[in-house]
């Protein structure tokens, strides 16, 4: 689930990916940053979009 302000309000979104798509996620040491590695999407205004 993810956040992002369109059109000026806050909205929530859950994306789930097809598993061709999915990425690795990972987390930093010190737990603050999230990293997606690998996986097959773009991020396009209206969101994220598995290719």
């Amino acid at each position: 689930m993810y956040e992002t302000i369109r059109d000026g309000k806050k909205e929530k979104y859950l994306h789930e990916f097809k598993k061709t798509s999915q990425p690795d996620f990972c987390i930093s040491h010190d737990g603050q940053q999230i990293f997606l590695i690998g996986g097959s999407y773009l991020f396009k205004d209206s969101g994220i979009n598995d290719t």
